[in-house]
């Protein structure tokens, strides 16, 4: 699937309906391990092994309610990302099949109003943060609320937003604690969305003693260019038009003669500004030159996957020469090497200028690799230091064969 299986939540971004792949636990494994507190009530049966195609029966309102009991039962009984894996699958399945009547009927919906029975209340189960069916703006702290509340006794609580993304980041304050008999307590959720989604998250909430729910934020955003899968914007031409927008308005307007240039980062609030009109198609033009380098820095950087990690980071590490890097290079593919191909032009064109612009090509490697290239999370620091040196070497030796070559 092409959404990101994370601890506690998922987002989804464009899925394909047909990838519907359950995640199968462990639940020999679970019976030892997990520590979750889950309380069924005398209404649930003895708790069986999940199944995913009686949740997709289930979506279609094709069980019968002693089976639903089971069904709820089995989702309580699994770890929060097992359990939002599998909500999730069935949440494109039911957006695919069902009308919007179906929907509002369907035991999905029943589903995520929280658990057969409990002591704490929910204030909502949905967070479209008031945009609905309209679209959210990009780059914007987005703000929602939702209302815990217990009328027995105190319990501790735990939301798992999971890990952040490069599409979206979630905030959630508090993110624990405990929450008083008769005392209602505002949680504050905010989101800032960076690029083009369709956005499916679901937040997990543990309390302790009581159960597990599951809060649906909903978002569809405004149309961007950055941050978007270039499989899908190099179908007609190998380069995007807002690259080529970029490179136009850089050269005209004295960008490869500016000191510091893709060094400096330009005004902030003016270039949140051209990132907008860039992504509208409204941009024309700007005060501070700095802005439009920078912003091509974060095209690559932002980009879900950074082009040199098609290589194996094994190969940077063994490659120290041009004649060691140039064979290396050779084997990225397209698109990625028609997109790195025309950085190094325009890095090339900047060296040529170094005199003026104090950007030779080591300069360049060292402020260019770093968005083409992202070390595996689970390197340990050091290592992960290693690799970005290894990889700023490996642009300035592709660069001086570009510079002499071309």
């Amino acid at each position: 699937n092409n959404g990101e299986s994370l601890h506690g939540s998922v987002a989804i971004e464009d899925d394909d309906p047909n990838d519907l792949v359950p995640y199968t636990p462990d639940y020999e494994a679970y019976e030892h391990t997990h520590n979750h507190s889950i309380q069924p009530t005398e209404h649930i049966p003895s708790v069986k092994p999940f199944d995913f195609q009686k949740l997709l029966a289930a979506v279609k309102r094709e069980i019968s309610p002693e089976e639903q009991l089971e069904l709820n039962a089995s989702l309580l009984y699994l770890q929060p990302s097992e359990a939002v894996h599998n909500l999730r699958q069935a949440y494109i399945h039911l957006e695919n099949i069902l009308d919007e009547e179906s929907k509002k009927k369907s035991y999905l919906s029943k589903l995520f109003s929280g658990p057969v029975s409990s002591s704490v209340n929910l204030s909502k189960y949905n967070l479209d943060f008031g945009y609905g069916n309209g679209l959210a703006p990009l780059n914007i702290q987005l703000k929602d609320q939702l209302t815990l509340n217990t009328k027995t006794r105190k319990v501790k609580f735990s939301f798992l937003p999971g890990k952040p993304a490069k599409t979206h980041q979630i905030t959630i304050n508090p993110q624990n604690g405990i929450l008083r008999r008769r005392l209602p307590l505002t949680i504050e959720i905010s989101i800032i969305i960076r690029t083009t989604i369709k956005l499916r998250h679901i937040i997990c909430l543990d309390v302790e003693g009581v159960g597990r729910y599951f809060v649906l934020i909903h978002l569809e955003s405004e149309k961007s260019v950055f941050g978007v899968d270039i499989a899908d914007i190099c179908k007609e031409t190998q380069i995007p038009q807002v690259l080529t927008t970029m490179k136009e308005y850089l050269y005209s307007n004295g960008g490869l003669e500016q000191e510091g240039v893709f060094r400096l980062a330009g005004d902030e609030s003016e270039t949140i500004t051209v990132k907008a009109k860039l992504n509208d198609g409204s941009f024309s033009n700007c005060k501070d030159i700095n802005c439009v380098a920078n912003l091509i820095k974060v095209w690559f950087r932002e980009l879900p996957f950074q082009l040199l990690n098609q290589l194996p980071a094994q190969s940077f590490l063994n490659a120290e020469s041009e004649e060691e890097c140039v064979p290396i290079y050779n084997n990225l593919r397209d698109p990625n090497r028609s997109l790195v191909d025309w950085l190094l032009d325009l890095m090339a064109d900047v060296a040529a200028k170094d005199a003026v612009n104090k950007m030779s090509p080591r300069n360049l490697a060292i402020v260019i690799a770093p968005n083409l290239f992202a070390a595996p999370s689970d390197l340990p620091p050091i290592e992960s230091l290693m690799l970005s040196q290894k990889v700023v070497n490996f642009v300035y030796q592709i660069l001086v064969h570009r510079i002499r070559t071309r």
